[in-house]
């Protein structure tokens, strides 16, 4: 048996013993169910690893090499063993979870990637990932959260006057230049592990410039409480980060994804989603709630196709007096978009629907826009403009979320220091 210290050196194995592992991925069906780690009293199987290692390949686009596999396997059991220590510790604290807590946050999944109800599951299997793996990730994610906000809630309580304190801090540096950030951290228990962390943030970063979506790296790789919203720090003002990191984030162009940077916690990689000046806040946090008719036109669908379907959805559209007609109508046409796609902020749109919708009354449509797989009309349901100051419950919100994470952090790197591992792989 080995304690947590001495699983960091099981996970430095040798290229050799790496690969005998990898190995058994394309054995036999019966090597499946053979045990790669024991947490405490609770197995992880073969099955389970190659399934979690499977997940983050596919949903980072990662090439589906032998090298890739080596040197993902450290940080992909790292992971998934301390999800183990996760649930073990919220099942001991008498943690349980609802099917609506679940099926919420599997809603809320399908709508950040467009998918119709139910279309997470048919996305998932249809790339030949196990959803059970998925809904299993799901699961730790949503009891640590709810253990750690009933066992801290009184440690991480926020005051009137801390909302205060921040409303101002916020509304004196409301003129400088801000940032939106996305973030993957990579930390580093021992200082044996740096140059495999190193190679995995390097690698990460290749596949992000190439295209593989920063978020699901981030949900798959990160170490932060931000990789649940896929590494989303939200807006950052010019004077909140550190020199060194705020000089990488300014020589950034909207789009663009900074080299790993070493930290005294490990490995930081940046994307900057955006940049403003303090001016354009109040426009671009406008929250607007959309509904939508979609219609799909195919890659290679030719030019009368596309006016075919795009004459269809305006015709349908102007009939359209409120946002519960659009969902009327979305469903008479047979959409598979969801045709409430929720609020969102205008900075978050694309640049061709930010303009559609930036002047557009609440109740009107747009004309018909080229969205991903087709064409839609949007409509506005309401919008909130606002001086581009934070509402007080959402500072609130953020100032606890933020000592949240430091709390579990903590209670992580105990059950770490107790956990009795048994790495058999």
């Amino acid at each position: 048996m080995t304690t947590w210290r001495q699983l960091v050196r099981a996970l430095l194995l040798s290229a050799a013993v790496l690969q005998t592992g990898l190995v058994a991925f394309d054995a036999a069906a019966q090597e499946s169910e053979r045990i790669a780690a024991v947490v405490n009293d609770d197995i992880v199987s073969m099955r389970d690893l190659e399934e979690r290692l499977k997940m983050a390949i596919i949903s980072s686009r990662l090439e589906n090499s032998p090298d890739v596999r080596r040197r993902l396997l450290p940080q992909v059991l790292r992971k998934l063993l301390e999800e183990r220590l996760q649930m073990q510790e919220a099942t001991r604290q008498g943690i349980s979870l609802t099917d609506q807590e679940i099926g919420g946050t599997v809603r809320n999944i399908e709508t950040q990637n467009n998918l119709p109800p139910g279309g997470l599951e048919v996305a998932t299997r249809r790339d030949g990932v196990d959803y059970d793996a998925f809904l299993a990730q799901i699961r730790a994610e949503l009891s640590w959260m709810k253990l750690l906000r009933r066992q801290y809630s009184g440690a991480v309580k926020v005051t009137e006057n801390e909302v205060d304190a921040q409303l101002n801090l916020i509304k004196s540096n409301m003129s400088r230049p801000q940032y939106r950030l996305a973030e993957i951290v990579l930390n580093i228990d021992n200082p044996a592990q740096e140059e495999d962390i190193r190679a995995l943030a390097d690698r990460i970063v290749q596949q992000a410039r190439q295209g593989a979506p920063f978020p699901a790296l981030a949900r798959q790789f990160s170490q932060t409480a931000t990789a649940a919203a896929g590494g989303d720090m939200g807006w950052i003002y010019e004077g909140q980060l550190p020199v060194d990191v705020e000089n990488v984030v300014k020589a950034l162009q909207p789009a663009q994804i900074s080299n790993p940077m070493r930290t005294l916690t490990g490995f930081h990689i940046l994307l900057l989603i955006e940049r403003r000046s303090g001016g354009q806040q109040a426009k671009d946090d406008s929250v607007l709630d959309l509904a939508q008719l979609f219609l799909p036109v195919a890659a290679q669908a030719r030019p009368e196709e596309i006016r075919i379907q795009t004459d269809l959805v305006r015709t349908a559209a102007e009939t359209a007096e409120n946002c519960d007609d659009m969902v009327r109508l979305s469903k008479e046409l047979g959409a598979q978009q969801n045709p409430r796609p929720g609020k969102v902020t205008l900075s978050a749109l694309p640049q061709n629907l930010r303009q559609a919708m930036e002047t557009l009354p609440a109740g009107k449509v747009t004309a018909p826009q080229k969205v991903n797989g087709g064409v839609a009309v949007f409509m506005i349901c309401s919008r909130k403009d606002d001086n581009g100051m934070p509402e007080r419950a959402e500072i609130e919100k953020k100032l606890e979320f933020e000592r949240l994470d430091v709390q579990a952090r903590r209670l992580l790197r105990d059950l770490k220091r107790q956990a009795i591992i048994d790495i058999r792989i």
